[in-house]
């Protein structure tokens, strides 16, 4: 709860490990979120999908597999989104499209 007004959460280029925690959904104040180059795997957690205030999350260049949560569609207000050199695979959600302030996609360098 100390965090629940955080707007912008930067933590690119540290060498953090392991899976992105679900507690992430909790920060319902994040605009910005970065995680990009570190050693980070496991899924992209379906709870980023609860950030509707969420203008920016890139999480390219680390280990990160499985499929893009459809509810990433929920994002309605995400200008940016870099998703780029991870193991994702799978279809693109649709409801990626629905997104209509998307100015930035990212999504090369995976296997999708």
């Amino acid at each position: 709860k100390a965090l629940m007004h955080l707007s912008v959460l930067d933590l690119g280029e540290n060498l953090l490990v392991g899976a992105i925690p679900e507690v992430i959904g909790d920060l319902h104040a994040l605009e910005s979120f970065y995680l990009q180059n570190n050693n980070l795997d496991g899924t992209l957690p379906t709870c980023i999908g609860l950030l509707l205030n969420l203008q920016n999350l890139y999480v390219n260049g680390n280990d990160l597999e499985g499929s893009i949560p459809r509810q990433f569609g929920n994002l309605e207000n995400l200008r940016g989104l870099g998703l780029f050199e991870n193991y994702l695979t799978g279809k693109i959600p649709t409801e990626i499209g629905k997104l209509k302030h998307l100015l930035v996609l990212y999504l090369d360098i995976n296997n999708l």
